[in-house]
């Protein structure tokens, strides 16, 4: 807007948890948030002066015709939120780093975003690294903050220093640590610095110059505890807390990069076949794509490292060494197994060990070797004459816990599978929770798979019952895509009849088609009928496939009402929806099904007339009598369209009232309205024309209406 609609070139733009932050070319900068309705209202209100809210288009805006001639714009507003926050929004405060820029003669090289959550004034903070070897941090406040909200850090001494020789190396690349506490800055002299996000300390300093003169294309941070960066044409190297490090090859990458360490004497072969590697952090790893595979890069678990050491005495490891001498027949199994608990608490601290290994690893077989040396513990728990689930009945935490994480490798084993090609960690996993699982597995288009792991972890009823609508809702869609049979499974498919399709969609969703049916819980009934709206789904679904029988078939079963409603709407049904409208008398339902029915006509007076006729001939009594009110009241208030009211009453053979409501807009002129405004001329000759129909009415009324009929 301030350059009239023209772009600016961006030196930088980076995605940051809530928002994105970006660095145009001649210095200056602003930062984007992103919010929605789970965000205070209040954050936005307290936003500085100079910030714009961009909220998404008005219905009235974003059903514009384009024969108004008018292209639709963004609507920006900076009102406060009086009744409610829309569902998604956003914030864009400009930064005045361009003046700054050119104030203290200085260019910025690059930019890094503290999220709010991790930063001390509960809002995002840019930090900006400057061409003199400092960094700079604005504040997004910068009209009420002095200096315009930005600091310099002088941060020389600890970082780009070359101890005297030559000028100080700026930094090229920076990138926060996920939880907040670190920033990993890489220099134009090839060197790597970790320091605290105060700057108050420095963690580790790492020089590649050995591989490489060149800053890296791309830097992040793998986990919390080491840094990941690529070059585009040497690979990947992860740098671990202690200056440790290991570098992975991609292509034919072969240079040699570190403290001397690594592959000498490798080449690389051929610069042509350059393959393109992009770093995505994670909050216990890092995901490395390239254009035929992904990766899951991730230090070792501390937890892994102690059982699998070589000579370790952890209890897991000793817990792991007794499990497989017993899987080995060895007869000093059990001795060591029980050297384990003759000291209190060591054998729950080793199940406990085995069992936060197995989650953490990606092979199953080591799975399995790490979960059975926990049974193998778990075992020996229960004989112990002290143990708690001896005394109380109940499944001690470790049985808990070893149950829980059985079942969570089982889902990720599931969704590692190739055929669905997700690399999720258990982190990852806890995280997102399984109910964000089975929702991310539905958008990606398993239905099948979501509903299985629903049921396999015994997640709620609600997300049990979507689950199999989906699933439901993508068998009803391939029985109508499937155009040739090639297997004995798509002959009998397309060979379903409507009757037959949606008594197997009934059968998903009754979680019955493999012939078990839905497993009641403790304090269920036998039948407990699913969550409301799920048949609606469905039978969309059906609709959008052409199936209008199983729709049909499908929406019967439905018992909410607004679900059902709004169902029987988008399939054309206004009738059917008006019916049900008017069983569950809730007045909003039957006037969205007059509102829906409305706009299925043209707005003439030839559609407002196949309106009325359609509302009154087909609709319920209810129906018709909120109609008349709602035409009744509008007239009442002076508007000058009263013509469909009477259009209503003669229909409904109402003479009398159409006659009083003739009579009625004589007495409306007689009174100062801007809706009159006309000259007396021009009254009486309507006063003459609305007293002529209205004796005409009372004339079809007949003999009720003749003292109305003489009177006019």
């Amino acid at each position: 807007e301030r350059n009239l609609g023209k772009g600016m070139d961006l030196l930088e733009a980076r995605i940051f948890e809530g928002g994105v932050a970006v660095l145009g070319v001649d210095m200056s900068s602003a930062v984007v948030e992103f919010l929605d309705e789970h965000d205070d209202p209040s954050y936005a209100d307290e936003a500085d002066v100079t910030s714009r809210r961009i909220v998404p288009l008005m219905p009235s805006q974003s059903d514009q015709s384009p024969s108004d001639g008018k292209e639709g714009k963004l609507s920006a507003s900076a009102s406060p939120f009086f009744l409610a926050p829309p569902p998604h929004y956003a914030i864009i405060t400009p930064l005045p780093t361009a003046m700054y820029s050119r104030s203290n003669h200085i260019a910025f090289r690059c930019i890094a975003i503290l999220p709010r959550q991790y930063a001390p004034s509960c809002r995002p903070e840019l930090f900006l690294s400057t061409s003199d070897g400092s960094v700079v941090v604005s504040e997004l406040h910068p009209s009420t903050s002095p200096n315009g909200g930005l600091t310099d850090i002088d941060c020389r001494s600890k970082i780009g220093d070359t101890g005297g020789i030559g000028p100080i190396a700026p930094i090229v690349s920076m990138s926060f640590a996920p939880n907040g506490r670190f920033l990993a800055c890489f220099t134009s002299n090839s060197i790597l610095t970790v320091v605290s996000t105060t700057f108050e300390s420095k963690v580790l300093e790492f020089n590649t110059s050995s591989g490489s003169s060149s800053p890296p294309r791309s830097m992040g941070w793998c986990g919390e505890d080491s840094v990941v960066l690529h070059w585009k044409n040497l690979g990947v190297l992860m740098v671990g807390p202690y200056g440790d490090w290991l570098r992975f090859s991609y292509g034919n990458d072969s240079a040699v990069i570190g403290h001397g360490g690594g592959e000498d004497g490798l080449k690389r072969k051929n610069p042509s076949n350059e393959t393109e590697v992009y770093l995505v952090p994670e909050i216990d790893c890092c995901r490395i794509v390239t254009p035929t595979s992904v990766e899951i890069l991730q230090r070792v678990p501390p937890g892994t490292a102690d059982l699998l050491r070589i000579g370790s005495i952890e209890p897991g490891a000793l817990l792991l060494d007794a499990s497989d001498a017993f899987d080995s027949g060895s007869p000093n199994a059990d001795e060591a197994a029980r050297s384990i608990t003759q000291q209190e608490g060591l054998l729950e601290e080793a199940i406990q060990g085995c069992i936060t290994a197995a989650a953490g690893e990606f092979d199953v077989k080591v799975q399995k070797r790490m979960l059975r040396a926990a049974s193998y513990g778990l075992h020996f728990s229960c004989k112990d004459e002290n143990s708690p689930c001896r005394n109380t009945g109940r499944p001690s935490a470790e049985a808990v816990t070893f149950v829980k994480t059985a079942r969570k490798l089982r889902v990720l084993n599931a969704i590692h599978r190739p055929s669905i090609g997700w690399a999720m960690t258990a982190s990852q996993f806890d995280s997102v929770s399984p109910k964000g699982v089975v929702a991310r597995l539905m958008a990606s288009g398993k239905p099948s798979l979501a509903s299985s792991v629903s049921e396999y972890l015994k997640l709620g009823r609600k997300v049990r019952d979507y689950a199999r609508a989906m699933k439901a809702a993508a068998f009803v869609g391939s029985c109508s895509t499937l155009s040739c049979a090639n297997d004995t499974m798509s002959r009998r498919l397309i060979s379903m009849t409507d009757s037959q399709i949606a008594e197997e969609a009934i059968k998903i969703i009754k979680g019955a088609e493999n012939g078990k049916g839905d497993i009641p819980r403790k304090g269920e009934p036998n039948l407990t009928p699913p969550s409301p709206g799920i048949y609606a789904s469905v039978a969309l679904a059906a609709h959008r496939a052409g199936r209008k029988g199983v729709a049909d078939l499908l929406i019967m079963l439905e018992d909410g009402p607004a679900d059902k409603v709004h169902a029987l709407l988008t399939i054309g049904s206004y009738v059917d929806a008006a019916a049900v409208a008017a069983r569950a008398r809730d007045p909003d339902l039957i006037y969205v099904c007059i509102d829906a029915f409305e706009q299925a006509f043209s707005k003439d007076e030839e559609g407002k007339g196949l309106h009325i006729a359609g509302v009154i001939n087909k609709f319920p009594i209810e129906a018709v009598n909120m109609l008349t009110a709602y035409h009744a009241l509008t007239a009442g208030l002076g508007s000058r369209d009263f013509k469909p009211l009477i259009n209503i009453l003669l229909r409904r053979q109402k003479y009398l009232e159409a006659g009083l409501q003739m009579s009625k807009r004589v007495a409306a002129l007689n009174r100062t309205s801007p809706h009159y405004s006309t000259t007396s001329n021009d009254r009486e000759k309507l006063k003459i024309e609305y007293l002529t129909e209205a004796s005409r009415l009372f004339e079809l009324g007949g003999k009720e209406c003749v003292f109305q009929k003489s009177c006019t």
